[in-house]
């Protein structure tokens, strides 16, 4: 499938260029080796972004650089600017592969966040009441241990919790 619109100016051939056509093959080319994950899973691109000058523009002013991948919070929504952020790479390999509940254990009454990530073993403190809240608080935690920020202040107040 010929691409109607790629990058210009200086663009073509970076990193970022590569981004967008491949985001948008996923979604559009039958033919491309992992349609099916994605345009076969009915995940489409925005109109606004199938333009490579407005994707480079978001992309720029919503903290793109090299060392980042574009991701879609909600893996079953859309490439459009209110579902996509870009973080390192690292941490998108744990969102694919992470089950709903990854990393969530039942303990006596309560749940725990438990992870293993570069053969280093996490656990936060306290528990939760619902798995939902755990869920949220160990995304949160991920997001803490991608960013090297140890400590706690920021989800410990998003729920009330039993310290153990």
């Amino acid at each position: 499938m010929k691409q109607a619109n790629s990058f210009k100016h200086g663009m073509s051939r970076t990193r970022l260029e590569r981004t967008w056509s491949g985001m948008i093959q996923r979604c559009t080319n039958p033919n491309h080796n992992r349609y099916k994950d994605w345009g076969g899973r009915g995940i489409t691109v925005c109109d606004e972004w199938k333009i490579s000058s407005n994707f480079y523009q978001w992309a720029m002013s919503n903290g793109y650089n090299d060392t980042l991948v574009i991701d879609r919070e909600d893996n079953d929504g859309n490439y459009c600017p209110e579902n996509c952020r870009f973080i390192t790479r690292s941490l998108s390999n744990i969102n694919r592969h992470k089950r709903h509940d990854w990393g969530v254990f039942k303990q006596y009454n309560r749940f725990v966040v438990k992870i293993t990530r570069n053969y280093r073993y996490y656990q936060q403190k306290g528990s939760y009441a619902t798995t939902e809240e755990a869920i949220i608080g160990r995304d949160l935690y991920l997001e803490q241990i991608n960013n090297n920020d140890k400590t706690i202040s920021s989800y410990e107040r998003t729920f009330k919790r039993k310290d153990h």
